[in-house]
């Protein structure tokens, strides 16, 4: 989430029934729940930040370069990409994958399958790291394993508040595999000039839980407080191996702080 505005308390916000706090570690969903995150509009998609971040389908093609010369391993940025259904942008970012022309503000940081497939888990040591390979053979875009994944969704809730608690219920499920060790943000932000929130936790489970080749990822969430005529507010989701591999986990606060928001732009109809 390359560079952008500061972000930081919105002066002002209302506080009344809100009290941030940090989370006690709890469960999160089945890793069966991590499947692509399906047609752009007109969907909602889950709650569940790791469910949301998924990136079976994800990512496609951005604009504006934002600056900035981040050596860090999938940090740097090469422009931005929009989401024309939500009107927000965020970064683009060098060695990351964008493949769904429908989902353009998508993208994510691919690694190579073991054998049995994503949901398999690990990768083994004779394979080697592909960031870009598979976005010349989408055919089989269940094929696709990787490190990191962003998407921009919509989720509906009849007020903010009631969407940042309907958040921080989903994020513990006690039926799952994967848990919350830790809750690194979890509080009211200023997202463009905007009224937000973000929730940034990191997980463990097993590599097959996560579909990741790690046992520990962090997952994140950017609501931003702009309902739409549907009833929706715009969300931006990342999920990210905890491992040297994987982009460096500056990468979080990059797309925290370089999401703008704009004006949706509905696309053509049926297209």
């Amino acid at each position: 989430m390359p560079p952008g505005g500061a972000v930081g308390p919105v002066s002002g916000y209302p506080q009344a029934g809100y009290q941030p706090g940090p989370y006690q570690p709890g469960s999160y969903p089945p890793g069966g729940a991590y499947g692509p995150p399906g047609p752009r509009r007109g969907k909602t998609i889950g709650l569940s930040v790791l469910a949301l971040v998924v990136v079976g389908a994800l990512v496609a093609v951005l604009i504006v370069v934002l600056g900035g010369n981040d050596d860090k391993q999938g940090v740097a940025t090469d422009g931005r990409a929009t989401d024309r259904a939500t009107g927000l942008s965020v970064p683009k970012f060098k060695g990351w994958v964008a493949k769904d022309p429908d989902s353009p503000a998508d993208q994510y940081f691919t690694r190579p399958c073991p054998s049995g497939g994503p949901s398999s888990g690990a990768t083994s040591d004779s394979d080697t790291e592909s960031a870009s390979s598979s976005s010349d053979s989408s055919d089989d875009e269940d094929a696709d394993c990787y490190r990191a994944g962003l998407a921009v969704v919509t989720e509906s809730a009849d007020t903010f508040d009631d969407l940042i608690a309907d958040l921080k219920k989903d994020i513990v499920k006690k039926s799952s595999k994967v848990t919350v060790v830790d809750t690194e943000l979890d509080k009211r932000v200023d997202v463009d000039g905007h009224r937000g929130y973000v929730l940034r936790v990191k997980v463990r489970g097993t590599p097959k839980d996560l579909e990741m080749d790690s046992d520990t990822a962090w997952a994140q969430i950017v609501a931003i407080d702009e309902k739409d005529e549907d009833g929706e507010y715009p969300c931006v989701v990342i999920k990210l191996e905890n491992s040297a591999k994987a982009p460096d986990k500056s990468v979080l606060d990059a797309i925290l702080k370089g999401i703008r928001v704009g004006t949706p732009t509905p696309t053509e109809s049926g297209s």
